[in-house]
């Protein structure tokens, strides 16, 4: 579903204005920008709401975009925040479907991954051609694929510094795996929490100490 998306955003970009250069163009450079934010963005906010937030953004431009009829800068600039939110889900799936699948089946699960997303990019054409009935037909396409990957993506685990599974057991009990949305802040309140827990339990062990020293000084 992604690489469709994925596809299709590339695809229509090039019928979305009266210069396909310069749209073509713009959509590339967007897609550079948001390849080299995407890894940062997922190790320091997470996988799962990274890839829920951008495909969750995704749709609201979209679906934004093909409400309205018309050219101008802001529906211009709409896409292009779109088109960057799906490139940042895009890769920042690359990464989350290495992590999530089981040692002993990962490379066959990333192969049929990969299989199943050149079906995807076969269909992106398909969906592009809908503007033959409506200009912003295929907008409306992937904004229902957008809003649907992020709801698929919702109830999956975090894996950013988590121990990746090796087993498909391993792989089952990742779903009692806790799921931050922000795991650089849940790591901040675990600190704190160990932090305060080391004081307590230094507090404790000087109370003992000095009552200790009380029992056995003499009067």
């Amino acid at each position: 579903m992604s690489c469709l998306t994925y596809s299709a955003g590339q695809l229509y970009a090039a019928t979305a204005t009266d210069d396909p250069f310069v749209m073509t163009s713009t959509t590339n450079a967007v897609d550079i920008l948001a390849t080299g934010l995407a890894l940062p963005l997922a190790d320091k906010w997470g996988r799962r709401p990274s890839m829920v937030c951008a495909y969750a953004l995704a749709a609201l431009c979209y679906l934004g975009v093909a409400g309205f009829i018309g050219k101008s800068v802001a529906i211009f600039t709409i896409l292009m925040v779109g088109r960057f939110a799906l490139t940042t889900a895009y890769n920042v799936g690359y990464l989350y479907a290495a992590e999530i699948y089981p040692t002993e089946i990962r490379s066959q699960a990333l192969s049929m991954r990969q299989a199943f997303g050149s079906l995807g990019k076969f269909l992106s054409s398909q969906v592009v051609q809908l503007s033959f009935y409506g200009r912003f037909l295929p907008l409306f396409v992937l904004g229902g694929l957008s809003c649907a990957s992020a709801l698929i993506t919702f109830p999956l685990p975090e894996t950013n510094n988590q121990r990746l599974p090796e087993t498909l057991e391993e792989g089952e009990a990742m779903r009692d795996l806790p799921k931050p949305w922000c795991p650089c802040l849940a790591e901040k309140k675990k600190t704190g929490r160990e932090r305060r827990g080391t004081d307590s339990r230094g507090r404790s062990q000087s109370t003992i100490s000095a009552a200790t020293i009380d029992s056995v000084s003499p009067h």
